[in-house]
C-alpha cells in the first residue's frame, strides 16, 4: 500500500559540449585543412562516455583565433554527437569524475590518441560539482579547451508503503537489517535507497500467525536385528516429507538411524519431528556343558540366562536338553523385548579307539621285550600297575593296558607274551686220541637273534691199541734190514707197510724186510677203526759202497771185453763219460749209467794206443767222484 508523501530523492544529468576554445602555442598549421580538435571522455572504470572530433577548422589560423568556437557550427566527424547521459544520481551524490584526452588529430576520424602522430595532447582526471558546476570548461592542459552544460532533471518518488500478512510461525522477513518474525511481529523502518532510483522508502511491518503446526511420529525407537518396525504420525496434513525420501504418513523402518519428517498444513505451513531408531542391545544365547561326550555315555546342554522362549532343533523347548547323539545342535530363544536370536553348536561323540599295543610278543630266554601304545593318550594304567606309555616285559603272560583321553573315556586291548626257551646248539665229535676228549662251551645266536650256547663234546672212536715198533736202522748198501710192529692183540687192527713213495709194500705183515740202494723212510698204518689210524714213520739209513771197477785196456775183436766201461755196485749215474787221444783232443764222450766206448770216433774205428779217461758218477747216498786214468785200445 502506498503512502500520500511525495520526496525529491534524485537528479538525472546530461553532460553537454557546448563550444572550443583555442590558446596560444597551438600548431595551427595542420596539412593545409586546419586543425581537428579531438576529445575523449572515459569514466574511472576506463568505459567511453563521449568520443567525437571537430574536423577541418581551417578558420583557426593564429593565436588571434583564440576565441570560443561555437560546436553547431562545424561538422561532427564521428557522428557520435556531443551530448551524454551521466546517470541518476541520489540528491545528495554531487560530485562526478571522470578522464579527458584532448588533441589535435592527425589521423582518421576517431581512430584515438596516437603518439608521435597527432600534437596538441592533453589528458588528466577532472572532477566537477554537478550541483554548483553546471557550465564550465573542460581544461586538460591541450591548447585546446571544450566548454560545457550540465542539463539537470529532478526525480520525485512515493516514500513509504506497508507490510500487513497472516503468515506461518517459522515465517521471518528482514527489512533494513531488522528481522521480523513470531518473536518480533510488528514496527516501522526506513530501507534507505530502497527505491528504484535510490530515494528511502518507509515501511510498516504488521505480522499475524496461523495455529502451529504440532506433530509427533509414533512407533518403538527400538527394533529387534533382522526385523522392521513401522513409525508413523496420526495427524491429517497436505503433505509428507521423510528424510528417506517416502511421502506416506507412515514408513517401514529396516534399520537403525535418525529419521526425520517435514509436514505442511492446508496453510503452507510446516511442521517437523525426529526420531532416532536403535537396535535393542544385542544379545546372544550362550552355551554351558560339554561339547564333548565319550561313546555310549550323554552331556547335558543348556543355555546361560533366562529367557520368555527357547525352541531346539530336537524339539525340546526348556532351558537344557540331553544329548546322547554327534550332530549340531540349534536352540532359537526370544528375550523379553520380543526379538530372536539363534545360536548352533557341533557336540562331538568320542569314540576312543582301541589301543593298539606294538612291540615283540616273544623275547629271548632270560630276556625281555618293550610294550608300547602307539598314538598319544592321557593316561595309561597297565595290568602290572605301570603308568607310562611303554613298559618293559620280562615275564611271560597277558599283559593289559587301558587308556584315558581328556574328557576320561576308556578303552582298553591285552596281549600275550611268550618267552623263547633257552636256545642250545650240541655237537658230538669223535677223536681218535684221548688227548682231544673233553667237552668245550661257546656263544651263539638263534635264528631268531637271541644269545645261546654251544656245546661240543668230543669222545673216542675206539681205544688205542697197545704196540712195538722197529726204530730207524742203517745198513751197507746192498745188504737188507727188517721193519716190524707188534699188535698186543693182533686181531684189534689192520696193518699196512709202505715205501716212501706211498707204495703198499705188505698188507698184514707185522714185520718186512727191505733192502734199498739208498737211504729210504717206509711207514706203517694201523687201522684201527673206520676213522683212525695209527701211523709210523721208519728210516733206513744206507751207506754206499764206493769201490769201482776200471778196466786199463779193452779189444773191440774180442767176444769179451770188447767195450770200455766201468763197474761198482752203488753207482747210480754217470754224469761224464768223457775220452780223450794223447793230444788232449777229445774223441767220445757219453753219460748215464749205461755210458760206454766201442773204440771209435764218429763210426769209425780208432787207432790202437792209450787214451785218457775223464768219468764224473754219482752213488746212491748222492755223494760223486770224479775218475781220471787211462785205457788202451787194441785191435
Amino acid at each position: 500500500m502506498l503512502s500520500q508523501d511525495d520526496e525529491h530523492c534524485a537528479n538525472h544529468i546530461i553532460l553537454n559540449l557546448v563550444s572550443l576554445n583555442f590558446e596560444a602555442g597551438c600548431d595551427f598549421n595542420d596539412f593545409g585543412s586546419g586543425i581537428d580538435a579531438a576529445i575523449q571522455i572515459f569514466d574511472l572504470s576506463g568505459n567511453i562516455l563521449i568520443e567525437n572530433e571537430v574536423e577541418n577548422l581551417i578558420q583557426v589560423t593564429g593565436p588571434d583565433q583564440n576565441v570560443p568556437f561555437d560546436l553547431s557550427s562545424n561538422s561532427d566527424c564521428c557522428n557520435n554527437g556531443y551530448s551524454q547521459t551521466l546517470g541518476i544520481f541520489p540528491i545528495d551524490e554531487i560530485l562526478f569524475s571522470f578522464f579527458v584526452e584532448i588533441y589535435d588529430n592527425d589521423g582518421g576520424c576517431c581512430d584515438g590518441y596516437q603518439a608521435g602522430q597527432d600534437d596538441n595532447y592533453g589528458g588528466d582526471q577532472i572532477t566537477i560539482n554537478i550541483i554548483d558546476e553546471v557550465t564550465g570548461t573542460i581544461d586538460v592542459g591541450s591548447c585546446i579547451s571544450f566548454n560545457y552544460e550540465l542539463d539537470i532533471t529532478p526525480i520525485y518518488e512515493y516514500g513509504r508503503s506497508e507490510f500487513i500478512e497472516t503468515v506461518c510461525q517459522e515465517f521471518s522477513i528482514e527489512f533494513n537489517d531488522i528481522e521480523y518474525n513470531l518473536n518480533n511481529p510488528s514496527g516501522r523502518d526506513t530501507i534507505y535507497g530502497g527505491s528504484a532510483n535510490g530515494c528511502d522508502s518507509f515501511i510498516n511491518v504488521q505480522l499475524s500467525f496461523y495455529d502451529a503446526v504440532e506433530i509427533r511420529i509414533e512407533g518403538d525407537s527400538l527394533i529387534c536385528f533382522d526385523e522392521t518396525d513401522i513409525i508413523s504420525v496420526q495427524e491429517i496434513f497436505e503433505s509428507y516429507n521423510w528424510s528417506n525420501g517416502s511421502s506416506d504418513s507412515m514408513i517401514e523402518i529396516t534399520g537403525p538411524g535418525i529419521y526425520s519428517l517435514t509436514v505442511t498444513d492446508d496453510q503452507g505451513c510446516t511442521g517437523q519431528d525426529v526420531m532416532v531408531i536403535d537396535y535393542h542391545p544385542d544379545f546372544f544365547p550362550e552355551f554351558e556343558g560339554p561339547t564333548e561326550f565319550c561313546e555310549g555315555f550323554d552331556t547335558t546342554l543348556g543355555i546361560v540366562g533366562n529367557f520368555e522362549s527357547y525352541n531346539w532343533s530336537n524339539g525340546e523347548t526348556g532351558n537344557q536338553i540331553i544329548v546322547n547323539q554327534s550332530g549340531e545342535y540349534f536352540v532359537t530363544v526370544v528375550n523379553e523385548e520380543g526379538c530372536e536370536t539363534i545360536n548352533s553348536v557341533f557336540i562331538n561323540e568320542v569314540s576312543l579307539a582301541e589301543p593298539v599295543i606294538l612291540g615283540d610278543t616273544i623275547f629271548c630266554f632270560d630276556g625281555s621285550t618293550i610294550l608300547t601304545v602307539e598314538g598319544n593318550f592321557l593316561n595309561y594304567l597297565w595290568s602290572n600297575g605301570q603308568t607310562s606309555s611303554s613298559i618293559v616285559v620280562s615275564e611271560p603272560g597277558f599283559y593289559q593296558v587301558s587308556v584315558y583321553n581328556a574328557l576320561g573315556c576308556e578303552n582298553e586291548n591285552f596281549i600275550s607274551v611268550l618267552e623263547r626257551d633257552e636256545y642250545i646248539e650240541r655237537d658230538t665229535f669223535y677223536a681218535c686220541y684221548s688227548t682231544e676228549v673233553g667237552q668245550d662251551n661257546s656263544s651263539v645266536i638263534s635264528p631268531e637273534g637271541c644269545q645261546g650256547r654251544r656245546i661240543e663234546t668230543t669222545l673216542l672212536y675206539a681205544p688205542i691199541p697197545n704196540y712195538e715198533v722197529s726204530y730207524n736202522q742203517t745198513i751197507i748198501s746192498g745188504l737188507s734190514a727188517t721193519l716190524f710192529l707188534y699188535l698186543d692183540n693182533p686181531n684189534q687192527a689192520q696193518i699196512d707197510w709202505y715205501d716212501s713213495e706211498d707204495v703198499l709194500i705188505c698188507s698184514g705183515c707185522s714185520e718186512i724186510e727191505v733192502s734199498p740202494n739208498e737211504t729210504t723212510s717206509y711207514y706203517v698204518i694201523v687201522d684201527y677203526h673206520p676213522e683212525c689210524e695209527i701211523r709210523e714213520n721208519i728210516e733206513v739209513n744206507v751207506k754206499s759202497n764206493t769201490n769201482i771197477y776200471i778196466p786199463n785196456v779193452f779189444s773191440p775183436d774180442l767176444e769179451a771185453n770188447n767195450v770200455f766201461q766201468i763197474f761198482g755196485p752203488d753207482v747210480e749215474n754217470i754224469l761224464q763219460f768223457n775220452i780223450y787221444d794223447r793230444w788232449g783232443n777229445l774223441v767220445f764222450e757219453d753219460k748215464g749209467i749205461d755210458a760206454l766206448w766201442n773204440g771209435r770216433r764218429n763210426g769209425l774205428q780208432l787207432e790202437n794206443g792209450v787214451y785218457v779217461y775223464l768219468i764224473e758218477v754219482v752213488f746212491y747216498d748222492g755223494t760223486s767222484k770224479i775218475l781220471v786214468g787211462d785205457v788202451t785200445l787194441i785191435e
